[in-house]
């Protein structure tokens, strides 16, 4: 059953209860920035998603289906975050750093049953030109993604939070490729 765009506990519970808790690792919300912590001692590694907001969590979690090992051991994945404002030439920067998160995270959107919009966390600052050129390049690295399939982490965390997506998706004109 797809979810409802506001589900955001019942992603982060059946997150928690299947892939999490095998892999020692829990989505907690109400951040307000998101962060990744890793594991330290007896507590698990923390997905911090904000908000409370559904595409947090999914944007979050597809950062973790594509880190590393060795990344997964770091703060936020050891990744380097410019805060916006950022100007055009850092835009297509943070464009280049999301393609394959924010593809991975439109594939996970529609398994469950929800919208995605591409996000360029840039307030403030339009650029819509490279805003439509960077949503094609999302459009075609998520129908990679589907030809190719999803990684062993990913194809984990679909078969957890949305039991059935293979034939879901296939139902979707735009991912075929994905059955």
């Amino acid at each position: 059953m797809p979810l409802r765009s506001t589900d955001h506990r019942s992603l982060a519970g059946r997150f928690n209860a299947g892939v999490g808790r095998e892999l020692g690792v829990q989505l907690v919300g109400g951040a307000d920035e998101p962060v990744y912590l890793p594991r330290r001692g007896s507590r698990p590694a923390w997905i911090r998603y904000a908000r409370d907001h559904t595409a947090s969590v999914l944007h979050e979690l597809a950062h973790w289906c594509l880190a590393t090992p060795a990344e997964r051991e770091r703060v936020d994945y050891g990744l380097q975050y410019r805060p916006p404002p950022r100007t055009l030439a850092e835009q297509r920067g943070f464009y280049r750093a999301e393609l394959a998160v924010q593809a991975l995270e439109k594939l996970l959107c529609a398994a469950c049953g929800l919208d995605f919009e591409v996000s360029d966390d840039n307030p403030g600052r339009d650029y819509p030109a490279e805003r439509a050129a960077f949503a094609r390049q999302v459009d075609e690295a998520c129908d990679a993604l589907c030809r190719q399939g999803p990684g062993s982490d990913a194809a984990r965390l679909l078969d957890g939070l949305a039991p059935g997506w293979r034939v879901r998706l296939a139902a979707e004109p735009w991912l075929e490729r994905c059955a």
